[in-house]
């Protein structure tokens, strides 16, 4: 529409619809495209902000445009330019006015919302004069509409590759960012007249590496490219010292998952930072000149600290800049000309980077259209059900299986990515859920040159064999049973590995961790038919095993080169320096005077090593350790594995990996195959050449499938699981005696022994009751207070075991065959905010863990039996669920139930625990007493108070956390109304979401949602299902007087009590 004619249209600020305005009839093949107008063509009429008032006659001219359609095929396509920005949702309202032709034939203004970052990006791209096209998808797609907006996001990718221009919308000029973007600009400029942008192939990295790096100081190419560092070091010295680089790093833009794929498809890409606007490519140069000057800018004159150092490494434009020059290539068909897979550009996003995506499944998505492999992935958006973290569950399993198994580029090692916990619920556990910050693999494949450095699986069974299975949420795989996990060694946690700066005071942790690889590998070498016969093969493993075999040159990881073992030999002599009492305790128990010692002959040692291996090797041990747990299998291999595994669990090859996984085998069988919950990668010194594959004759091949940890086993006793976890640890004591004496000494022998015994529970309880609440918690607190610090660890824990809590009442209603014969008359769904530990943290102190309460959890909850964890799953042991809450943030009906149930010792006392928030040191030993009646005093208190309780305990009032003001509080309120099944005029209730705490990162920050409804009959029902009270509890007491063990059972409860006899009088020998 011409733009004279614009001051003609009567501006009526209707809401703007798709629908009638600009419908897009075939969303496969046609898009819309929006036609920004110049400043000097808004409206008189048009109010500031185009819409409701959005501020005072200062702002600029409103923004106005119109919006049409168009096919997304040449030449017909109208030509135009793509935004890339972040979305940045806020609560403040603004407007664009769109210029629509309505299908009574009307010209109307109309108004349709945008966000403050578009509203802002637009006001700084709009031409003064001219009107710009331009596709941004805030606008060019209906986003109320699922199905468009899943036929859209399909073409984006050529959408933005059709574009003309694209333009990076970083934000609105602040923190010196002019004069970032003229460095960036100038500097590039320089580089780009050396000609070092032909280098940027497989074949000339090698080339370009030496360039950078200043490898040959004759070379001609190299003096120019120095001269340039040199004369912009100072100014990026100034840059660092004074913030402006860094906040320009830390634009939100580089952060956002949808950006990458919007960078990389168009040649011409523009970074628009204000009114400043620079070429993509000029950024690229000048950010390897930025990073290569580090050397310069801690030297005189500019010496920059160690802090103002860091700052150099924060580069995120580094993976953009990789997977533009890859796709270039790609469709350009130069160089290798391969491009990124799904996978490839996965990692590159989302491992060890803060990219985020604020719906999960986006993470995906928003990588397709650059993806080489999309096609053959055939992976489809989808949109529906867009908050359900089932169906977002469903959609990421959907995709790791096609990952793993398409026939284009299926690649075993997307399971090394899999980590816990997992940001989504429902995961299974093979599957990884790509959350910002995911852990990288000490497996770094060369993606630039695709180079592999291992063939665990031989190079004769390089092709993945898939197994059908008889779930979409179980993986079927072939491979090799390498060997059982016999021995573990303390690492792989927080304590022993703390996120700080890896060049500063590591010397004791890392040495500390080859003193644990050594001990393993001096029981390895005691054993007959070792795979470690001569002193050559015990040098390599002890040096390989500490860095996964794994190096760091150039810029990227390959296989490590035995001349290293010389430089490990000093290592190895700075172990010496040890004092002996330190040499059985981690690093983090070793005397202040003692590690300061060993820190200052460690540095001066390495001051006086001769070339830069000893210092890699240092880097490489902190880079690939911090994660992993050293072992030992049965026949004596020795390697790194995921923090979490244990004793018996199994070290396995698949066909098509090159490196080994460790997984838990399951009790349940699928056809006569077993199956495993997945646990993660592993390194393992002797098999990653293909030696397991080779020795099919002594380990035969296996079939199995991977399971999600949720899988429980089934037996058909409900007391069995029970008793045969009783069994286990029975054998147990028999098996680590010498650690009992640790027991003995803290007077807590005979309490756990109470606790545990069979006899015991069946005298006070009738019948089996072995899992009271702190069964594992006063096993964990008896080992941990009766450790010293010259004590050492006790490796052994009782296993987590997911199982359903026997007689759970409380099933999900809204899941039921009878729910849909009911309607709601009153629905009420509230959030949470609370911690979840596990019964493991009990032995840290706040925030990772619960040890100021310690003692006074197992005095409130000895007794009681465990109220179960979430859906009603109890993880047993020390994977037991425990939430903590500010008293204060408890709804007040709830605080009040729980305080009826102590002052009156009603069924419901000893569900939550009561406590007073310690001072820093100190313990609590006792509940907070509950006054005899309720005062204002003691509620004036709450804030000072926390509560500690399971996630089951919410099942058994969960109405009272929603009724306070919900409208129907009568029912809520009135616990006699409420059931876990619906009936006519009740209350039902249930978790309907549940976050997981970030534990690899140190957090224990979770969240919960709980819905509740007041319920009937839809009218014309009936539910034949409901029984009465009385029938109910009279099956109850019939099954509670049923056998209470077949044959079977007694006889494992004969054997568990043996072996705690024998245990406990082995115990009186040695004492």
């Amino acid at each position: 529409m011409p733009v004279r004619k614009l001051k003609t249209i009567v501006n009526t600020l209707r809401a703007f619809n798709y629908h009638t305005a600009a419908r897009l009839e075939k969303p496969q093949t046609h898009f819309r495209l929006l036609e920004l107008y110049p400043a000097s063509a808004s409206l008189p009429s048009v109010p500031s902000g185009s819409g409701p008032a959005n501020g005072d006659a200062t702002e600029p001219p409103p923004l106005l445009c119109r919006v049409f359609t168009t096919p997304l095929t040449h030449p017909s396509i109208t030509p135009f330019k793509a935004l890339s920005y972040v979305w940045a949702s806020d609560a403040t309202p603004h407007y664009i006015s769109v210029v629509s032709t309505l299908p009574d034939g009307q010209t109307a203004t109309l108004s349709l919302p945008i966000t403050s970052s578009l509203y802002a990006a637009l006001h700084h791209l709009r031409d003064p004069d001219e009107p710009i096209t331009i596709w941004i998808d805030q606008l060019c797609i209906d986003q109320s509409n699922p199905a468009e907006k899943a036929a859209q996001v399909s073409l984006m990718g050529q959408i933005y590759s059709s574009a003309s221009q694209v333009l990076v919308w970083l934000g609105p000029a602040e923190s010196n960012s002019d004069a970032v973007m003229q460095l960036w600009g100038v500097v590039g400029k320089e580089v780009r007249d050396i000609g070092i942008e032909k280098y940027y192939t497989k074949e000339g990295w090698p080339r370009l590496y030496d360039i950078l790096s200043n490898a040959d100081p004759d070379d001609a190419e190299t003096q120019r490219y120095q001269a340039v560092m040199q004369r912009y070091a100072g100014e990026f010295a100034a840059g660092t010292r004074d913030g402006s680089i860094k906040a320009w790093f830390r634009r939100s833009w580089f952060t956002r998952a949808w950006v990458t794929q919007e960078f990389c498809m168009c040649p011409d890409t523009v970074f628009v930072c204000g009114r400043q606007r620079l070429d993509v490519d000029l950024v690229m140069l000048a950010g390897q000149v930025f990073t290569f000057s580090s050397l310069l800018c801690i030297k005189p004159p500019y010496s920059l600290t160690a802090e103002e150092m860091s700052d150099l490494g924060e580069d995120p434009t580094a993976t953009f800049f990789s997977c533009r020059q890859r796709r270039r290539r790609y469709e350009t068909k130069t160089g290798d000309a391969k491009g990124d897979t799904l996978f490839a550009l996965l990692k590159k996003m989302f491992v060890g980077r803060e990219t985020d995506a604020k719906v999960w499944r986006d993470r995906v998505y928003s990588l397709l259209g650059l993806a080489v492999d999309a096609e053959a992935l055939g992976i489809r958006p989808d949109y529906e059900d867009l908050w359900s973290e089932e169906k977002t569950a469903e959609i990421m399993t959907d995709v790791a299986r096609r990952m793993i198994t398409n026939d284009f580029s299926g690649r075993v090692d997307v399971l090394c990515y899999s980590r816990f916990p997992k940001g989504i619920s429902g995961l299974p556990s093979w599957v990884p859920d790509w959350q910002a910050g995911t852990v990288k693999s000490y497996y770094q494949v060369q993606e630039a040159v695709d180079e592999h450095y291992f063939a665990a699986c031989g190079e004769a069974n390089l092709a993945i064999q898939v197994l059908p299975s008889w779930s979409t949420q179980v993986l079927g795989l072939k491979g090799f049973w390498v060997d059982t996990v016999d021995m573990l060694a303390p690492g792989g946690d927080k304590e022993v590995w703390p996120d700080t700066d890896r060049f500063k005071g590591q010397g004791p942790r890392l040495i500390g961790y080859l003193r644990q690889v050594e001990a393993l590998l001096e029981t390895a070498i005691s054993r007959p038919n070792n795979p470690y016969s001569s002193e050559e093969r015990r040098l390599e493993a002890l040096w390989r095993v500490p860095i996964a075999d794994t190096w760091d040159h150039q810029g990227g990881w390959l296989r490590a080169s035995r001349e290293l073992k010389v430089d490990v030999q000093f290592v190895q002599a700075a172990e010496g320096m040890m004092y002996d009492s330190w040499i059985n305790t981690t690093a983090t128990q070793m005397e202040p005077e003692q590690a300061q010692r060993l820190i200052d002959e460690f540095n001066w040692a390495e001051r006086n090593r001769k070339g830069e291996l000893g210092h890699k090797y240092r880097l490489c041990m902190a880079w690939h350790g911090g994660n992993k747990k050293p072992f030992l299998t049965t026949k004596g291999y020795l390697g790194m594995g995921p923090a979490d595994m244990e004793v018996g669990d199994v070290v396995v090859v698949f066909c098509g990996g090159r490196i080994p996984f460790v997984v838990r085998q399951l009790p349940v069988k699928e056809d006569g195959r077993e199956t495993f919950s997945f646990l993660g990668e592993a390194f393992c010194d002797g098999i990653m050449d293909g030696e397991a594959a080779k020795q099919r004759c002594a380990r035969r091949s296996r079939q199995g499938s991977l399971d999600s940890p949720r899988i429980s086993p089934t037996f058909p006793q409900s007391t069995l699981p029970e008793l045969h976890q009783i069994w286990k640890f029975g054998t147990q004591l028999r098996r680590t005696t010498r650690q009992l004496l640790f027991f003995v000494w803290n007077n807590t022998m005979t309490n756990m022994m109470a606790a545990q015994s069979p006899s015991h529970h069946h005298r006070t309880t009738g019948k089996m009751k072995v899992d009271s609440w702190m069964m594992a918690a006063g096993f964990l607190a008896s080992t941990t207070s009766a450790l010293g610090p010259n004590v050492p660890e006790t490796e052994k824990r009782l296993p987590g075991k997911p199982a359903p809590m026997p007689n759970w009442k409380w099933p999900n209603p809204f899941q039921s065959s009878r729910a849909e014969k009911y309607e709601a008359t009153c629905q009420v769904q509230r959030s949470f905010k609370a911690e979840e530990f596990k019964l493991d943290d009990l032995a840290q102190n706040p925030p990772l863990g619960l040890l100021p309460w310690r003692d006074a959890l197992k005095d409130v909850f000895a007794e009681r039996e465990y109220p179960g964890g979430w859906d009603g799953i109890d993880n047993h042991g020390y994977d037991r669920n425990i939430l903590k809450m500010d008293y204060e943030t408890v709804p007040l009906k709830v605080r009040e139930w729980i305080e009826e149930q102590e002052r009156k010792q009603l069924p419901g006392s000893g569900l939550y625990a009561l406590f007073a928030r310690p001072a820093p040191g100190t313990r609590v030993f006792k509940q907070v007493p509950v006054p005899k009646e309720p005062t204002p005093e003691f509620r004036e208190k709450d804030d000072r108070r926390v509560l500690i309780f399971a996630p089951g305990a919410i099942y058994e009032n969960l109405p009272l956390w929603l009724g306070e003001d919900s409208g129907c509080d009568d029912e809520m309120l009135d616990l006699a109304k409420y059931a876990g099944q619906p009936k006519d005029g009740g209350v039902i209730g249930y978790p309907i979401y549940h976050s997981k705490p970030q534990r690899s990162k140190g957090e224990r920050d979770i969240e919960f949602s709980l819905l509740a409804q007041v319920v009937k009959l839809k009218e014309g029902e009936t539910d034949n299902a409901i029984e009465s009270a009385s029938q109910v509890e009279a099956e109850a007491k019939t099954e509670a007087e049923k056998p209470a063990a077949t044959e079977v059972v007694k006889e494992a409860v004969k054997e568990a009590t043996e072996a705690a006899k024998e245990a406990t009088e082995a115990v009186k020998d040695e004492l």
